[in-house]
């Protein structure tokens, strides 16, 4: 937030969230934020970032042998969590409001997290793409292998999992796999069996 020509702190993101919120690599740790389209009414936005793994069940696991590049087996690096903040006022300088969970993926290894969030900017009120959260995941990364192979778990391929993946979300529905979120009817794999409807 700028004030004056001063950057001021608008939220302490840390705080907020959880004591997990993880940063121990380059690739984790706070990632990317939006705000819905009609924020300056609503006050809604939303964020994604990295934490350690707790007793809290993903939304989405990891259901592959987990190796490192000796083929040992080892467990999954952390998650990655999608929330939706409500701002109590839009228009204030600090935020206070409320915030809720929209969805929390397993990742298999430290590196290729999820990244950007955003809105189509060409979407006008009333259009089927109006409000449509697209978020992009990377493929779960890998723990030293060489760069011919940097997606063991061949998560690209796999319409089971939203790693590797862009997924369109309506963050207002109901009708997604964990039920916080909506999978927009036009969605071309929502009838695909394989895709267990992520969005």
């Amino acid at each position: 937030m700028i004030i004056d020509d001063k950057a001021s702190l608008y939220m302490n993101f840390k705080n907020l969230v959880c004591s997990g919120f993880s940063y121990d690599t380059s690739q984790q740790g706070f990632s990317y934020f939006a705000f819905h389209p009609e924020f300056a009414k609503n006050g809604i936005f939303y964020t994604v970032h990295s934490e350690e793994k707790d007793n809290r069940i993903p939304d989405f696991t990891v259901t592959k042998r987990i190796t490192d590049n000796k083929g040992n087996t080892i467990e999954s690096s952390h998650h990655e969590v999608i929330r939706e903040w409500k701002a109590a006022n839009p228009a204030a300088n600090t935020f206070t409001g409320a915030f809720r969970e929209i969805m929390r993926i397993e990742q298999p290894y430290e590196d290729h997290n999820t990244g950007q969030l955003g809105f189509n900017p060409n979407a006008k009120p009333g259009d089927a793409d109006y409000g449509m959260l697209y978020t992009a995941f990377a493929d779960g990364g890998s723990n030293g292998f060489p760069v011919s192979d940097t997606d063991p778990l061949d998560n690209g391929q796999d319409l089971s999992t939203p790693l590797g993946k862009i997924l369109r979300i309506n963050p207002f529905g109901k009708n997604g796999a964990n039920g916080k979120y909506g999978i927009p009817g036009d969605n071309p794999f929502v009838n695909d069996g394989n895709s267990k409807t992520l969005g």
